[in-house]
Parts: structure tokens; C-alpha cells; sequence
């Protein structure tokens, strides 16, 4: 326990174990500070000893050495990266260190949200659930979705982790993804599509044959070929043969002419859309390499807030990071270039189909020319007066055969639409944790019973809200009490986080440090103070944290005065302030 005057360092001592422990906020530059430049933090991890060391001037590096702080040397210590940012493996920083000697595989994955997009693990992310600070404790917020975090997702995921032990991997999440890139590639197919179904239908809206009468006057057709054929064969068997000959090429040739005209179109809507992808990548484009340029100008007011910007200052430095906004742009190009592939590739097959029916109708034509040649050598006039009736009734039939083919594009398009609606409607893959209730119930027990410890009013009891990730106390959220009630049950949720991790052996650093978690409390009503109610309690939890084992190590950092004997169980350092008999403050 760490207690006594305030401006004596206090909350400074969670800033520099917050530091060591991987932390960008170096710790507040009080006077103090001056002259100290080593921030040195001794960790017990089951037998073994280590001392975590980082610099004021070279942060971005850690020395980690096996053994004492009396002993503890920078010749024998490992330089470690503190970020995960500047390694390639997470186990080989700062955060993947302490996340395996806390017990966490690295290589699972944070859950940004049910559409399964992750991150990598990182001890940074853990750390609210370890060392919480005087605003955090008080917060109308669950202790795993801390304060001034845009997205509190990966929080909840770790704390899951922590709580159950279970966490997904990129193999867990590869087959979500694959569902959503299916669904993602079936509503480019509906893009396609759909506009040539509704020209289509469009089309045949004004047709003057609808599906049934054009398959009667088709088969009428039919029979009056026939018909014709046989009075042909009257005329030899060479004739017949010709006209037959003729009639299959003319209706192949004809089949390839509508081949081309359909591949023709095909590829002037491929390119229109591949054209929208082009521009799509070159304003992504624009955006990744201009925001460098962008960096370079200098700016008088803040952009966000309006605020003038010292010379050498920056002001909202999370809005115009370039390297953040290049990797965004860059991600999206590079989902967007896979697409173009195979537009191209779709393009390039088109282009291929369409050129060789060219090929296959001027052949045709050759081979009819030919052949009407040879039926007029061989043919007799009733085989002229029977060809002049086959020409008349084959340009028939190709303007209903065209007709025919437009309806069957039609349903051809139509069923492909409607292969890609079942695929796109269906709503996105999602990662859904449902297994963790029963450890998660378990774990609200236990906060119970430490909050029973602690002589905490318990009426009813505690239990888990899965949607908050927060527990209800006697049936009530635990963020609508008060701030000192809030406060004290943040700090029972994140000791007893600690304990149900080390009963089940799952995931935890094995220490909590709580900054100011009982001073707010009054009692149960935040506008009457309980002095008797406010005595217990906190006597209570001091105590119980000073002597059971089970609880792990926590480090209070108070403005309460301890109780009588507590000093028999649990270390303290008390810190008089200026003037005052014994240590003044941190800094000595």
C-alpha cells in the first residue's frame, strides 16, 4: 500500500510502472524528475527474478535482466523493441515478453469487431486491466472497455481471453473471412448484372412474340423446312443434300454473329467498370502519397480544433498521422487490385470468345458461298423456286432465333442474379463468442464473494452482463450507482479478474495496481455519507487484500490512512510530504 500526502508522487508511481511496462506516456515531467532518466521495475514470474528497464532518452528499447535490482547490470541485460510496431513477430517485443510470462499466446488475435477484422495480441491492450488509474477507477464505464478508447473491442477480447483462456487464432477467422469475401464478390456480380437484366426485360417488354407464340411460329418454321426439304429431294438426292448443308451453316454462322454481338457487349461493361476501379485506385493512390506532401505544409490554426500551433508543435496528432492514412489507403488498393485481375482476366477471355465466332462466322460465309454455288449448278427450278422460299423463311427464323436467344440470355442472367442474392444477402459472417458464459458466471461469483469480503452491502448478489462485459450488483448495472460505489466495485471486478485467472489458470499478469479505489466511497447513497459503512468497507478490502493468497498482488496507492496492524500483513510506504517525519515523497 502506498499512502499519504498528495503531491508527493503518488499517481507518479503508476505512470512509471506504466512506462516500464511498455507504455508511450512517459511519466509527468514533475520537478522532481529532474536528473532521473531510468525508470527500473523488479517482476517475479514463479521462481524467476527480472528487472524491466527503460530510458527517458532511448524509450524505444528495453533491457531486460535476469535477477535483482542490486544486481542487475546493462552488460548482462537483453535489449528488447518496447513496440510491436517495429518487430515481426510479437514475441520478440517488450509487449510479447510480458505476454508470455503472463500466460498469453501471442499469436491469438484481438477481435475489432463480429465482422472477425482482428489485430495482434499486445500487453499494452491487457494493461487497463492491470494497472488502473484514478480516472478509470470512477468511470461510468466497464473496467474492460476503458476510457478514451475509440474502439473498446480488443479490450473485450482480452479480457475474454483472460477470463476463459480461449481465444481465436487466424485460423478461426480465415473461414469468416472467406464467407465475407464471397458474399463481398457476389454483390460485384449483382453490380454486373443487374443492369443487363433490366435491359433485357426492357427489351422484350416491347417484343412483338412473347415465349409461347415465338416456340409455335418456331416449330411452324420447322415444318415448313420439311415440307420443303422433301419436295426438294424430288429433285435429286445432291440438291437436298446441299440445301441441308446450307441451312446448318447459315443457322451456325448466324449463332456465332449473335456470339459476337453478345461478347461485344459483354466487354464494354467489363471496361466501364474496370475504368471505376482504375479511378477508385487512383484516388486511393492520391491519397496514400499525398498525405506526405500534406505533412510538409505547415499550419497556423489547428485544423480540427482551430487552436494556433506553435511553431515545432502539433495538435491532434491522431487525425494527421500520414503513415496512418498511407496504410489505410494501401490496404484498400490492395483489396481492390485482386479484383481488377480478374476483370482483366474476364476481359482477355471475352475478347478471346468474341474473336474466334469472328473467325468461325467468316469461315461459314466462305462455305456458304460455296455451297450456294454448287445448288445452283445442281438444283432444277423447282429446287431455285424451293431455295428462294428457304431464304425468305431462314430470315424468319433468324429474327425469331435471335428473339429465342435474347429470352434465353434472360433467364441465363436471371438465375446467375439470383445465385448472387442468396450469396450477398445473407448477412455478413460474424465471430460470435459462445462459450465463455459459464466461466464468465464464475468469475461474477467470485467478485461477489470478494465484495462480501470487503463488507460490501450485498443484497442479492452478483452476476455477468455478457452485453457489457460488467457485472450487475443486486440486479442493477454496476455503472448507475455512485462514483465511490463504482469505484470500489472496479476495483473488486479487477482483483477479482486476477483471482479467477489464477484459480483457473488462465491468462493474467498476476498484479493490479488500483490508484485511489476507495477515497470516492461515502456509503451506498452518493449524497449521504455512511461513516461507519465507509470505515468497514474500506478496512475490510485493505485487509483481505493484505492476507489472501489467493488474491494475487495488488499495490493500493491511497489517501486513506491503513488500518491498525495492517502493517503486519502488507507492506506499506507512507509518504509525509515537505516537513513532514519520514520519506518525504517518491523521489527522495
Amino acid at each position: 500500500m502506498i499512502t499519504g500526502a498528495s503531491n508527493t508522487g503518488k499517481t507518479h508511481i503508476r505512470e512509471c510502472v506504466n512506462f516500464a511496462l511498455g507504455s508511450d506516456s512517459e511519466p509527468e515531467r514533475i520537478p522532481e524528475r529532474e536528473g532521473y532518466n531510468t525508470v527500473s521495475l523488479e517482476l517475479l514470474s514463479g521462481d524467476d527474478t527480472f528487472v524491466i528497464s527503460r530510458t527517458l532518452e532511448d524509450p524505444d528499447d528495453a533491457l531486460v535482466f535476469s535477477g535483482t535490482l542490486e544486481e542487475v547490470n546493462a552488460v548482462d541485460a537483453e535489449v528488447i523493441p518496447v513496440s510491436i510496431g517495429n518487430v515481426d513477430e510479437v514475441s520478440e517485443s517488450l509487449s510479447g515478453w510480458l505476454l508470455q510470462k503472463s500466460g498469453f499466446d501471442s499469436q491469438m488475435r484481438l477481435i475489432k469487431n463480429q465482422s472477425a477484422d482482428s489485430q495482434r495480441i499486445s500487453f499494452r491492450t491487457f494493461a487497463p486491466l492491470s494497472l488502473v488509474d484514478e480516472v478509470s477507477m470512477i468511470a461510468k464505464k466497464s473496467p474492460a472497455t476503458p476510457i478514451g478508447t475509440a474502439n473498446p473491442n480488443p479490450l473485450r477480447s482480452v479480457f475474454r481471453i483472460s477470463a476463459t483462456g480461449r481465444g481465436p487464432y487466424a485460423t478461426d477467422l480465415a473461414q469468416i473471412r472467406k464467407t465475407n469475401d464471397q458474399r463481398e464478390m457476389a454483390l460485384q456480380r449483382e453490380a454486373v448484372i443487374s443492369p443487363m437484366v433490366s435491359s433485357l426485360e426492357s427489351e422484350l417488354r416491347d417484343a412483338p412474340l412473347g415465349r409461347e407464340t415465338l416456340a409455335s411460329e418456331l416449330e411452324k418454321i420447322e415444318v415448313e423446312l420439311a415440307e420443303i426439304s422433301e419436295r426438294v429431294s424430288k429433285s435429286g438426292d445432291r440438291a437436298r443434300a446441299l440445301i441441308d448443308e446450307r441451312n446448318r451453316l447459315v443457322t451456325e454462322a448466324d449463332s456465332h454473329s449473335r456470339n459476337v454481338t453478345d461478347q461485344s457487349e459483354l466487354i464494354e461493361r467489363f471496361k466501364l467498370l474496370s475504368q471505376h476501379y482504375d479511378v477508385d485506385v487512383r484516388r486511393l493512390e492520391f491519397v496514400a502519397e499525398g498525405g506526405h506532401f500534406f505533412d510538409q505544409i505547415a499550419a497556423s490554426h489547428c485544423p480540427t480544433c482551430g487552436q494556433e500551433i506553435p511553431d515545432g508543435s502539433t495538435c491532434h496528432p491522431e487525425v494527421t498521422d500520414p503513415v496512418k492514412v498511407e496504410s489505410a489507403a494501401r490496404k484498400e488498393i490492395k483489396k481492390l487490385l485482386p479484383r481488377i485481375e480478374d476483370l482483366q482476366k474476364a476481359i482477355g477471355e471475352a475478347e478471346s470468345r468474341r474473336e474466334q465466332s469472328a473467325k468461325d462466322q467468316k469461315r461459314l460465309a466462305n462455305q456458304i458461298e460455296e455451297l450456294e454455288r454448287e445448288i445452283q449448278d445442281v438444283a432444277n427450278p423447282t429446287a431455285e423456286e424451293a431455295k428462294s422460299r428457304v431464304e425468305k423463311i431462314t430470315s424468319r427464323r433468324r429474327e425469331l432465333e435471335e428473339l429465342s436467344l435474347k429470352y434465353r440470355e434472360l433467364d441465363r442472367y436471371i438465375e446467375l442474379q439470383t445465385k448472387a442474392a442468396a450469396i450477398s444477402r445473407q448477412p455478413k459472417a460474424k465471430y460470435i463468442r459462445d462459450k465463455d458464459e459459464e466461466l464468465l458466471n464464475a468469475f461474477a461469483e467470485r467478485v461477489g464473494s470478494l465484495l462480501k469480503d470487503w463488507q460490501f452491502p450485498l443484497k442479492i448478489g452478483v452476476r455477468f452482463e455478457m452485453q457489457k462485459d460488467d457485472i450487475l450488483i443486486d440486479g442493477v448495472r454496476r455503472t448507475t450507482n455512485g462514483k465511490g460505489v463504482r469505484a470500489v466495485t472496479h476495483a473488486a471486478f479487477t482483483v477479482g479478474l486476477m483471482a479467477h485467472c489464477l484459480a483457473n489458470e488462465t491468462p493474467h499478469s498476476g498484479f493490479v495496481l488500483l490508484d485511489t479505489p476507495l477515497t470516492p466511497f461515502r456509503g451506498m447513497i452518493e449524497t449521504e455519507e455512511d461513516p461507519e459503512m465507509k470505515r468497514s468497507v474500506r478496512e475490510a478490502c485493505l485487509r483481505s487484500l493484505a492476507s489472501r493468497d489467493d488474491l494475487g498482488q495488488s499495490i493500493v496507492i491511497e489517501n486513506v490512512n491503513p488500518p491498525t496492524g495492517l502493517d503486519e500483513s502488507a507492506v506499506i510506504h507512507e509518504f509525509v510530504g515537505a516537513g513532514g517525519e519520514g520519506r518525504e515523497g517518491f523521489y527522495p
